[in-house]
């Protein structure tokens, strides 16, 4: 039959892009008159008279670049096998229909498998309002009445595959009743395309990955349309969800922009920056343990003195030169804990200043080199003077 293009719709979310150069060669061959259109456009019939295109907007598009008014097309044959279906059911159907043929289609990305993926269990979950009673077992009976042997090969087949289906679905007791219709959609889908489940739920995972069906649908012809890029994507907007963002833009105005590096770099800026407070958190403890010791110094210093004194009282001379002894290591680890506290909190301070200015002036280091040894030779001086403080003679004993 002949339609009138001005009758035609073509639905905007068509899910095959239009291909110029397959329009302009379709073009010339409608413009041979040896040639012309070989096919037929499918089409289904609208309530309001007009008709939906189902399969070949190229040839449509060919057809208007040649001004032609009228179009060769034939009606999708379940709309005259159901002609009491509603616009909505068939307009679903159709949509079903054309995300399975262009399934079958070579050369698809995974941005083009997830979407199709999408569209079809989304169709097929609407879709289920319109389910009609289950008559397969009244078949299988009528079938078995006629002898129809093909028939009745096919209802069996068809059986089989709905408890398989079922059975699988309520494998696991785990899955709750939302989980497990969905994994009946799932089902349905995999059976449509002829792939595994699995290869389905992993579409889906990447299309919650970069953010849903519509972030999908742009995704799709971009530098992003990989399935590693959508995998990254997706976990780039765990960790750094404005650079994820910036990310998804930039595919979206047709530049070149890779996920898979940005993501390496913000982890590597994590592993840095995760490094870099390890090695603070280290010198603070550090510094705090030093800090602790040199607390419990003074106590340890008085009770040492304390056992001294109790010594001379009681007259044992043989015990001071050991007490003696003793304060003066203590006094020596109270100032190498000095030291050591304040070289910790100064190799904090230099990490943070060599983070901000990697490169370091020699004159600078010399300088700083100077400062320390300076500041070594002033540390000694006290413990000298404590060592002198504390040297006591032994006490004289008589009988």
């Amino acid at each position: 039959m002949q339609i009138n293009l001005k009758d035609l719709v073509i639905p905007a979310d068509r899910l095959r892009k239009v291909d110029p150069r397959t329009v302009e060669g379709l073009a010339e061959d409608f413009r041979n008159p040896e040639m012309g259109m070989i096919n037929p456009i499918t089409v289904w019939k609208r309530s309001d008279g007009k008709w939906e295109l189902i399969a070949g907007e190229h040839r449509v598009h060919a057809a208007l670049a040649v001004k032609w008014e009228t179009i060769r097309a034939e009606q999708w044959q379940w709309q005259i096998d159901n002609p009491s279906a509603s616009d909505e059911e068939v307009s679903l159907r159709s949509r079903y229909v054309e995300a399975s043929e262009n399934m079958k289609r070579k050369a698809l990305s995974s941005a083009d498998i997830t979407y199709t993926d999408g569209v079809l269990l989304e169709t097929a979950d609407k879709l289920k309002k319109f389910a009609k009673a289950d008559t397969l077992e009244a078949d299988l009976k009528a079938a078995e009445a006629d002898d129809d042997e093909e028939e009745l090969a096919r209802l069996r087949k068809v059986k089989r595959d709905r408890e398989f289906r079922a059975r699988r679905a309520n494998a696991s007791s785990s899955l709750s009743r939302v989980e497990r219709a969905e994994t009946g959609v799932l089902e349905t889908v995999a059976t449509e395309t002829g792939r595994s489940v699995q290869a389905v739920r992993k579409s889906v995972e990447r299309r919650n990955a970069v953010g849903g069906l519509d972030m999908t649908a742009k995704l799709r012809g971009t530098s992003l349309s990989t399935e590693d890029e959508m995998l990254a994507v997706g976990e780039l907007r765990k960790l750094a969800p404005e650079k994820a963002e910036r990310v998804l833009v930039q595919a979206t105005e047709n530049k070149q922009v890779s996920a898979v590096k940005v993501l390496e770099e913000v982890k590597a800026d994590k592993r840095a920056a995760d490094q870099k407070a390890k090695e603070e958190e280290a010198l603070n403890d550090q510094a705090q343990a030093a800090q602790m010791v040199r607390d419990f110094l003074p106590a340890i210093t008085g009770g040492l003195r304390s056992a001294k004194a109790k010594a001379k009282n009681l007259r044992i001379a043989d015990a001071c030169p050991e007490l003696d002894k003793a304060l003066d290591q203590i006094a020596a680890l109270n100032d190498r804990l000095g030291q050591f506290v304040i070289q910790s909190r100064k190799a904090k301070r230099l990490g943070n200043e060599a983070a901000k200015y990697p490169l370091v002036d020699p004159a600078t280091t010399k300088a700083r080199d100077q400062a320390k040894a300076d500041q070594a030779k002033n540390a000694s001086v006290p413990a000298a003077k404590l060592k002198a403080k504390k040297k006591v003679q032994p006490a004289a004993t008589t009988r």
